[in-house]
């Protein structure tokens, strides 16, 4: 399920419209999120329990007359939690009044159009660089569960930045498990363009891949070039403001996603509640003169497989 999808499952009362809104607006404003398929959560439960291979079954030839040593493989049961996102927006009456309070268009469709582009840019925040020790109420990102593991690489293969490469992008695109067709890499804008400068020293040609909601986007290798950016200044949240070890913040990653679809291996989304973004219409505020909506969802990521994703870090501006 995208969360696009979730949206259409929606029935048209005025919160539920206001879901539905919502839902399909956050597919359209990011790439990654129309790629991401979400697996749902019943009420009643918080988390999503799976097993993770940790040792297979030793199988063997045996002779004639000979027995088997009986083996079997060996799982370790894993849990991924979900955590709570949303917020209030609250508009003073006479605003609505005056410049309009339909969502289909007025001041109540600009406001609603800004909270799907911060709770979009909040969420894909946590996506990579989430970490529960600096905020104990969100989820674990890519960033925090690759650190230390064979998944994550070393662009400079020390403690300085270094320079990106095709052969190093190879490398690390096949580390990441299956082919390319669910793949795909989250950048900055400065190192798509570094791609695409790399690409034609080389001679090749320059490739395009469709994602969705009519979005033709750059590729390499026939995986997807997703921009991680704010629509609004251009700020990323994959900027070079990560230190390789020399004491500099000078450096960025690039995150390689398999997306899982279905029971596939790879990395999805969670969400809680059955599923979906719920917004809640409370209307005009006894205490005050103020319209209030509340958005909220049990949202969180798993990546099950070991080779789900791979960061490549230590990448210089070079």
């Amino acid at each position: 399920m995208t969360i696009a999808e979730a949206g259409k499952q929606t029935e048209p009362t005025t919160s539920q419209a206001m879901t539905t809104a919502l839902q399909e607006m956050l597919a359209q404003e990011e790439p990654l999120l129309d790629r991401l398929h979400w697996h749902k959560i019943p009420a009643g439960s918080n988390s999503y329990r799976y097993l993770q291979p940790s040792q297979a079954p030793t199988p063997s030839f045996r002779a004639i007359n000979a027995a088997w040593d009986a083996t079997h493989g060996v799982w370790i049961p894993k849990q991924e939690s979900v955590a709570i996102l949303g917020g209030e927006l609250e508009i003073d009456v006479a605003i609505l009044d005056m410049y309009g309070g339909q969502l289909s268009m007025g001041m109540r469709a600009r406001e609603l159009k800004a909270w799907t582009i911060a709770i979009k840019d909040k969420w894909l925040q946590t996506f990579f660089e989430g970490d529960v020790g600096v905020d104990p109420a969100a989820f674990e990102g890519l960033r925090t569960r690759v650190a230390g593991s064979g998944m994550d690489f070393d662009m400079s293969s020390g403690t300085d930045r270094a320079a990106l490469t095709l052969a190093k992008l190879d490398e690390v695109i096949e580390a990441v498990l299956g082919g390319v067709e669910r793949k795909s890499i989250a950048t900055n804008q400065w190192l798509r363009r570094k791609i695409n400068a790399l690409i034609r020293e080389s001679s090749q040609a320059q490739e395009t891949v469709d994602t969705g909601f009519g979005r033709i986007m750059p590729s390499y290798g026939g995986v997807p070039l997703i921009v991680i950016q704010k629509e609004s200044d251009m700020s990323t949240i994959l900027d070079f403001d990560e230190d390789p070890g020399d004491g500099g913040d000078d450096t960025a990653s690039m995150y390689f996603i398999r997306f899982a679809n279905g029971e596939e291996p790879g990395v999805f989304g969670l969400m809680g509640n059955n599923g979906g973004w719920e917004a809640k219409a409370f209307g005009e505020q006894e205490s005050v003169p103020r319209n209030l909506d509340r958005f909220s969802a049990y949202v969180g990521l798993a990546a099950p497989h070991p080779r789900a994703f791979a960061r490549l870090h230590s990448v210089g501006k070079i």
